[in-house]
């Protein structure tokens, strides 16, 4: 049968207990790889943004040298050039300095001040700091080279020029004739102090472009790996995914199907199939099919002791069932009970209608069908209580089972082309329930069939 005693149903593995756990890891693994996947994303995410940033930041390094030199290239061209073709003062590399001086952002001091925010390393802000001071120098030696060269050339009425933040001559720098003041005016702007200052700011900037450089590749390097690290991860679980499924199959072929193949074999050949092969399921398959056949054989047998007699007269009688039931061992306390009062619902009519031969061979064949489905191992659970009624008693079997069993008892007669009305009652531990009060409930199980049946009529 298909439900077994509960000792039966602790033998062998459950289905979901492989595939609950094997679910569940499969979900986890697959849920590992989606966050990995997102993690190697952000990673990537975060790189670009680090090359990104990386860039900005040389890119602003180096407005700090290009500002300088817009600064420079004004205040030489202006004192190369002082006056244009027609003898008016050149003001256009004035207009050029005083917009360029006016940017901010390309201002040493500013850029500086941006650097401090950016998080890096300490040889880049020192660096950065250096150059700052440097590209500060040029920018008061040009202002100082102005203020001089206006001591000798009126200043033009542009207010971005009267804006400019001129230093103060001093008073020896006052005294001087034109020629003079002109003279340092070009000594400031391309002296060699000028000189060491500009060299100094190409070679501060250039080091801070090589130190971003070698941080932006050690911070690549990092994420880089942290991406391999997570690819790597990836592949690991898609492995290990593939391997689950591998050795779920095989567990499956090994534990089901290949013991289902056995159990067909034993169908065809009449053999008994191996109850301790495959899961659980798939040994109770083996224990029902072998349970069918023993009670087969068990019927078979109990044909054959009859010796060709009358099988009803064979069966144990009212008397029987009485001390039957009333024995400790047919159903020890805490154990399952089930009492099947049956009643073959043609008797009379056949009797009255065919004769006394036919209604015997009634009998006959619904005792048959009685024993072949309820009948236990030993063949004495069945009884004939009188002319047309029967009883089986079952012990220690499940209410489960006792459904196929009755499902079978069902389909025999359909074979067999009988009609019996059966009732049954039920206890999971005989001691709770009487045998009378089982009794009761299946003769009224067995009136409330016959009542249904004889309303559709």
């Amino acid at each position: 049968m298909k439900f077994e005693r509960s000792k039966t149903k602790k033998n062998g593995l459950a289905a979901r207990a492989i595939i609950i756990p094997f679910i569940a890891v499969l979900a986890s693994l697959h849920v590992l790889i989606i966050i990995l996947i997102f993690r190697i994303s952000d990673t990537s995410a975060e790189l670009s943004a680090l090359n990104r940033n990386y860039n900005q930041y040389k890119n602003e390094a180096n407005s700090m040298l290009s500002g300088s030199s817009r600064l420079t290239e004004s205040v030489t061209s202006l004192l190369l050039r002082p006056l244009n073709g027609s003898g008016d003062l050149n003001t256009e590399p004035l207009v050029v300095f005083a917009e360029e001086y006016a940017k901010d952002e390309k201002r040493g001091h500013v850029i500086a001040a941006n650097f401090k925010t950016y998080g890096l390393g300490e040889d880049i802000l020192k660096n950065i700091d250096a150059a700052a001071e440097k590209a500060e120098s040029l920018a008061e030696s040009e202002l100082h080279a102005l203020a001089l060269f206006f001591a000798v050339y009126k200043m033009p009425d542009i207010p971005e020029v009267k804006a400019l933040p001129l230093p103060e001559l001093t008073a020896q720098e006052k005294m001087m004739p034109d020629s003079e003041k002109f003279a340092l005016a070009c000594k400031y702007a391309n002296g060699d102090q000028f000189a060491r200052d500009k060299t100094a700011l190409v070679t501060l900037l250039g080091a801070a472009g090589g130190a971003l450089n070698k941080e932006a590749g050690e911070r690549s390097a990092a994420c880089g790996k942290k991406i391999a690290v997570i690819q790597l991860a990836i592949r690991i679980t898609t492995f290990t995914i593939i391997a689950i499924i591998i050795f779920m199959l095989f567990i499956l072929y090994n534990q089901l199907i290949s013991p289902l193949y056995g159990i067909v074999h034993s169908i065809r050949t009449g053999s008994q199939a191996n109850e301790k092969r495959g899961l659980r399921e798939t040994r109770l398959i083996s224990s029902a099919y072998n349970k069918l056949i023993s009670r087969r054989a068990n019927f078979e047998d109990f044909l054959r002791s009859t010796g060709g007699a009358d099988i009803v007269a064979s069966l144990p009688d009212r008397n029987a069932f009485e001390e039957y039931t009333r024995e400790p061992d047919t159903a020890p306390p805490g154990k399952p009970l089930s009492v099947i009062l049956f009643d073959v619902s043609d008797y009379d009519n056949t009797e009255k209608n065919l004769g006394e031969a036919a209604a015997s061979q009634l009998l006959r064949t619904s005792a048959e069908c009685i024993v072949k489905c309820f009948g236990n191992e030993a063949g004495n659970n069945c009884f004939i209580l009188d002319t047309s009624r029967f009883a089986a008693v079952l012990t220690d079997m499940t209410r489960p089972g006792i459904d196929e069993s009755v499902e079978m008892f069902a389909q025999e007669q359909s074979k067999w082309g009988i009609s019996i009305f059966w009732g049954v009652s039920y206890t999971d531990e005989y001691g709770t329930r009487t045998l009378e009060d089982l009794l009761k409930e299946s003769e009224r199980q067995l009136y409330i069939q016959k009542k249904v049946m004889f309303s559709e009529l």
